[in-house]
């Protein structure tokens, strides 16, 4: 099987996996990339794609074009998440996004959204269960998800929520940095509002946690320089691990925390977000502790659209 791309145009990072079959039906990674490119920067405010996002997002696109031909690519599948959703302009940036990079980019429902992530969750699965619980603090929204893992993954219940660590970084933690009020402001309107919907009398044996701001907070925790995902995935973090990392991180000016071990520096001034959400996630669901997975709503779309690994 010639190799095929799976591309995930996120409101604050681009990814793209390139994969093949091998002749004994293996799934083969050749190439697993990420680029922070916060395309929905001022989203919010404007209600549109700013310029200089776009760019940044269309850069991403033609550099990930390049390597995926150097690779032989024959097939790619690409989606977009709330940022392509809601804003004004998506359908412009989409068809630029053709015109530049030859991407076909499909803008995908947040249901749509989380039932791909738990498919690429579950397909390599970092701890033994059989009921999960998949979450996804991403750009712009955030994806929950309750079904059974094994050999035919089920989704029992699934929802897209709005609120994401840009878009609630832009609103609630405008210090530099973070104000005490500001973060607590943050996580009373979490508890009381943002996450109101999830279902915490569904039951689970695992919670997982996906997206650029748990795996970046596991590496942070790790300390490593460079990422490795092999030693992210599976990464076990507890409520007391995050409310450290986030005291710590909220603590530090933009540009220290950037510094910090195992940080990608572009997401330093969203990262506490990321922190908040799933912190009162833990909270809501009741459970102390989650387990970080490096899979996600690429690795779900690359399976749907070009064959389930074995």
């Amino acid at each position: 099987m010639d190799p095929c791309a799976a591309l995930d145009v996120g409101t604050n990072s681009v990814l793209m996996l390139v994969a093949r079959r091998t002749a004994d039906g293996r799934l083969e990674r050749l190439l697993d990339l990420s680029r922070v490119t916060r395309l929905g920067q001022g989203l919010l405010a404007e209600g549109r794609i700013g310029a200089p996002g776009a760019e940044r997002t269309l850069a991403a696109l033609r550099e990930f074009a390049s390597r995926a031909r150097a690779l032989g690519v024959t097939r790619a599948a690409a989606v977009g998440t709330m940022c392509l959703r809601t804003a004004t302009n998506a359908a412009e940036f989409i068809a630029r996004a053709r015109a530049e990079a030859g991407f076909e980019l499909e803008a995908i429902p947040g249901e749509e959204e989380a039932r791909l992530t738990f498919l690429g969750v579950t397909a390599e699965l970092p701890v033994r269960a059989g009921r999960l619980a998949v979450v996804d603090p991403g750009g712009g929204s955030t994806e929950v998800t309750f079904g059974q893992g094994g050999d035919v993954p089920r989704v029992d219940w699934r929802s897209s929520l709005e609120v994401g660590v840009v878009t609630l970084t832009e609103r609630f933690l405008r210090s530099d940095p973070i104000a005490p009020a500001e973060l607590a402001a943050l996580r009373a309107f979490l508890a009381d509002e943002g996450l109101a919907a999830v279902r915490p009398e569904l039951p689970f044996e695992a919670l997982l946690a996906v997206g650029g701001s748990a795996t970046t907070l596991a590496a942070v925790e790790l300390g490593l320089e460079p990422y490795d995902p092999d030693r992210v995935h599976g990464q076990r973090l507890g409520r007391d691990d995050l409310e450290r990392l986030l005291a710590r991180l909220s603590a530090l000016p933009v540009a220290e925390r950037a510094r910090v071990p195992g940080l990608e520096p572009k997401r330093a001034e969203v990262l506490p977000a990321g922190a908040a959400i799933l912190l009162c996630l833990l909270d809501k669901l009741g459970a102390g502790s989650l387990v970080v997975s490096d899979r996600g709503l690429r690795h779900g779309l690359w399976l749907e659209r070009f064959g389930r690994s074995p």
